[in-house]
């Protein structure tokens, strides 16, 4: 049996991307060399890590909270409903900029992924403007003739 990996091959090359984004090269190839990545280096990646879980485990240990001492997670509540919507606003900006901002930096670093570069033939055929002269509709281009 033959195996086909025609359909798996964008899957396997997007996996080989997200591998290639986790492993690093060795900090010192030989000595005297210079690091690629020094600690500070090292530490501010683990420190951006740490945003999504933490955020995560916040909203689940809030569930913990309501579950383990109701009275004290309705204090805490009453207590957030008394911050001024403006700072609710600048907050959800704030972590939407943080967020997006680093959406932004790994989607234009990876470039085009091969699911996006694949090619589209019904794209293709439109584009040419085959599609509509096969069906017998006229040029869309074309002025309006009337019935």
């Amino acid at each position: 049996m033959a195996l086909r990996l025609g359909a798996a091959a964008p899957a396997l090359a997007a996996l080989g991307q997200v591998a290639a984004d986790l492993v690093r090269p060795p900090a010192v190839t030989a000595p005297g060399d210079v690091p690629c990545c020094s600690r500070f280096d090292r530490c501010v990646d683990g420190l951006n890590r740490l945003p999504r879980p933490l955020l995560t485990l916040g909203v689940l240990a809030c569930f913990g909270h309501a579950w383990i001492d109701p009275p004290g997670f309705a204090h805490r509540m009453r207590a957030l409903a008394e911050i001024p919507e403006p700072l609710w606003w600048l907050f959800g900006a704030v972590v939407t900029f943080y967020f997006g901002a680093r959406e932004t930096h790994y989607r234009r670093s990876r470039g085009t992924s091969p699911v996006e570069a694949a090619e589209n033939p019904a794209l293709a055929e439109w584009g040419a403007g085959r599609d509509s002269r096969a069906h017998g509709l006229s040029d869309p281009a074309a002025p309006y003739q009337g019935p």
